[in-house]
């Protein structure tokens, strides 16, 4: 690993539910020692190639799209600080119509993924955290082809605006980083139907629309439109260590009191 290993080694154990903490000290060296950390700024790919990854997000949101062949994509997962994110398969070609972009500036630590297969065939705390991830992984793209096939324009603007909220570190507004065209690609619509239904969330009060930003202004009226359907009511669809406990405007505001002391503590 690089020469930076002992602090991310530190910070990967002092994130809550890190799963180091389950893996022996000799399987963690395994993974480690052929790991490397990398720095993807926002908008671009979480690996610079095609093919198998497998990483662990440090730091920032990345989403993990599905992509027709026609080009047309929809968001299936947001991970978050914390959580694992990969194109990766133990057994055959692998999942290459997932794309992972980081949403906000993401430092990742990005493993060997035959490293890795060969850890889950050898150790069974290893297999079990990649069953999880895998589990995750699957029922986030269920709750995504809910969404799409249930919900309304409004309540899948609403449920993506609500899992990327955080809380703007200069000036303590709530924001969802993402543009309108790209929240229209989150949701597989165009972006002249998002448009339509921001600018009926603006005229409530509920949000205001920045370049390259959404403000969310009221958080518990956002919740309310995305209404009682399991699938858009839950965070589910955002991955990190407490995922699926959180709901609606009550995920924000733990996000906003989290991503504050992260703030204090890197001060």
């Amino acid at each position: 690993m690089d020469a930076n290993r002992p602090e991310v080694v530190r910070d990967l154990l002092d994130m809550p539910g890190s799963f180091l903490h389950r893996l022996q000290p000799d399987t963690r060296d395994r993974l480690l020692d052929v790991a490397r950390t990398r720095r993807v700024p926002a908008g671009e790919a979480i690996f610079a190639s095609s093919g198998q990854h497998l990483g662990w997000v440090l730091d920032g949101t990345a989403r993990s799209d599905l992509v027709a062949p026609t080009g047309r994509r929809i968001t299936v997962r947001y991970v978050r600080r914390g959580s694992i994110i990969g194109a990766w398969a133990v057994a055959g070609d692998g999942d290459l119509s997932v794309v992972n972009c980081a949403v906000t500036n993401c430092a990742v630590v990005e493993f060997d993924v035959e490293t890795v297969a060969g850890l889950i065939r050898s150790d069974p705390a290893m297999a079990l955290v990649f069953v999880e991830y895998l589990t995750q992984r699957l029922q986030a793209t269920y709750q995504a082809l809910a969404a799409s096939a249930f919900g309304t324009i409004s309540q899948r603007v609403a449920r993506h605006l609500l899992e990327l909220a955080d809380e703007d570190p200069e000036d303590g507004r709530l924001v969802a980083a993402i543009t309108q065209q790209q929240l229209a690609d989150a949701i597989g619509t165009s972006r002249e139907v998002v448009a339509r239904a921001l600018r009926r969330l603006r005229s409530d009060g509920i949000v205001r629309t920045q370049p390259r930003e959404i403000e969310i202004s009221n958080p518990m009226a956002l919740t309310s439109i995305v209404g009682s359907w399991p699938g858009l009511t839950r965070n589910v669809g955002v991955d990190r260590p407490d995922a699926g406990e959180d709901q609606g405007a009550e995920s924000v505001m733990r996000r906003r009191s989290s991503s504050s002391s992260v703030t204090s503590r890197r001060a």
